[in-house]
């Protein structure tokens, strides 16, 4: 009888057709309950704007063929335009995407795990486990580029462990990364101390490769950059300014370190890797003992991450898709802590049965995430996507719409817009908290209309008298307690 072995094309069948059966089981619930399904997050769409213009040939613009740097992933925009090119749906080429880089990041959490350790078992496991966690199967179906950036940022790190002497290729990939998402600089950066360390003797031999590295970073990424300095004066996207001024201003220490608490709160208690972030935290900790320096990459990003969010950003949105890069990573480091405990004599029982339990909760997570997945769908459906309609149907085609979420309502009402979030127009982001400014810079935009979350804005409503003519709520979903999106028009309108 032959023995079933490991390896990457076995594992390969395997995440793939759980990413199948994950993307049925979702979609299908979803139609079951609403009838429909598209990609759940605002942010997507505005991705798929930005893909649709560069399509068309009119490079990165918005609405109103106006040049905007706000593309936070030039990346994700350029596959998704080839979508476009090709006339595939947006939901259906966002899914494509997503499951194809679910995929791939289970399928590089094998060679990484099995690059770290050596045993084939325990990187399938951490595979199998990778495909199956909810957060990242969640991320995956909502066309967001962060499915991109964590199958990209574990490729990375597995460059670094095994072809760190090609500069060229680290400088290469880390612009691809950077371009996914701008934190992928943090990576590079390890890459590049990686270079250094591995030179070092004598120091000035380390230089030349690490200047060839940062010379073809540098290529990759300028061109965006020189693009984003002309139109915003900014090289990087404004997206990072707009949100800290929107949700975090001012910064406090407590801000910082009650972004660490959330972070605990978010891979411990809430969720799949209830027994596995314990567990991984006992992983660093052997490897701290035995002095394992081929995890000090590893280690680096999962600290390095966070604290730049902690400073930066410091709040989970989106359940976290932030900070989930790291997720792969404590199941590598989690699965490895198991393994190791199991070949311990005194705690052989204790180990088998928290890994099982581990595999367990993962696997009731990704049943019980299909909840979440119906949840974003309603909610975009419910508001977004029916505030869009109803612009379209009731509002002249020159009408300019100032709103707050740019995403469904740029893709699906064809109307210009006036973006209040700073998102793709930074000159906003001083005057996001001021009401009687916002409210002449709306006027001064030419808006017709004003589409907002009524709780978030009261006193630009109060101030300016503003007056509702439409509130969505297709699927009642302001029984689960969320704010309806709501159209506005000034009083002399």
């Amino acid at each position: 009888m032959t023995q079933i072995r490991p390896n990457i094309r076995l594992v390969t069948v395997t995440v793939g057709l759980i990413t199948l059966l994950s993307f049925a089981l979702n979609i299908g619930l979803a139609w079951q309950q609403l009838g429909t399904f598209t990609l759940h997050l605002d942010d997507a769409w505005i991705h798929h704007t930005y893909a649709r213009n560069l399509a068309q040939g009119h490079w990165f613009t918005y609405t109103g063929g106006q040049p905007s740097s706000g593309s936070t992933s030039p990346a994700w925009t350029v596959l998704f335009s080839v979508g476009h090119l090709l006339g595939i749906g947006p939901v259906v080429w966002g899914l494509v995407l997503g499951g194809l880089f679910h995929m791939l990041t289970a399928v590089m959490v094998y060679r990484l795990s099995l690059a770290y350790f050596g045993n084939g078992w325990l990187a399938t496991w951490s595979a199998i486990l990778t495909a199956l966690e909810w957060h990242l199967v969640w991320i995956a179906l909502s066309g967001m580029e962060t499915s991109m950036f964590v199958a990209l940022s574990i490729l990375y790190l597995l460059l670094i462990q095994t072809r760190w002497q090609k500069v060229w290729l680290m400088g290469l990939a880390g612009g691809i990364l950077f371009l996914t998402r701008p934190e992928g600089a943090l990576l590079v950066a390890i890459a590049g101390c990686k270079i250094l360390w591995a030179n070092r003797q004598p120091w000035r031999r380390a230089f030349k490769p690490l200047a060839l590295m940062v010379l073809a970073f540098v290529l990759v990424i300028s061109p965006i950059m020189a693009f984003n300095a002309v139109v915003s004066g900014r090289p990087l996207p404004g997206t990072f300014y707009a949100k800290f001024v929107q949700w975090v201003a001012p910064w406090t220490i407590g801000k910082g370190l009650n972004y660490f608490r959330l972070l605990l709160q978010y891979f411990w208690l809430e969720g799949s890797l209830f027994l596995l972030f314990p567990l991984a935290l006992l992983g660093g900790w052997l490897a701290w003992r035995r002095r394992l320096t081929l995890l000090i990459p590893a280690g680096v990003w999962l600290v390095s991450l966070p604290a730049a969010y902690a400073v930066i950003l410091p709040y989970l949105q989106n359940r976290g898709r932030y900070i989930m890069p790291l997720i792969p990573l404590i199941i590598i480091l989690g699965t490895w802590a198991a393994v190791e405990t199991m070949q311990r004599h005194r705690f052989r029982r204790l180990g088998y049965s928290v890994a099982a339990l581990a595999t367990l909760l993962v696997i009731v997570f990704w049943v019980n995430g299909t909840r979440a997945t119906v949840l974003e769908v309603r909610a975009i459906e419910s508001q977004h996507m029916t505030v869009a309609k109803w612009i379209r149907t009731h509002t002249q085609p020159d009408a300019v719409i100032a709103t707050q979420d740019i995403g469904v309502l740029a893709y699906f009402s064809d109307r210009p817009l006036s973006d209040m979030a700073g998102l793709t127009d930074p000159t906003v982001i001083p005057i996001m908290h001021q009401p009687d400014r916002m409210a002449d810079y709306i006027r001064q935009q030419g808006a017709t209309h004003v589409v907002i979350f009524p709780s978030y804005y009261t006193q630009l409503i109060e101030g300016q008298n503003l007056v509702q003519v439409f509130v969505s709520d297709k699927y009642d979903f302001h029984e689960l307690g969320s704010d309806p999106l709501a159209v506005y028009q000034f009083p002399d309108d």
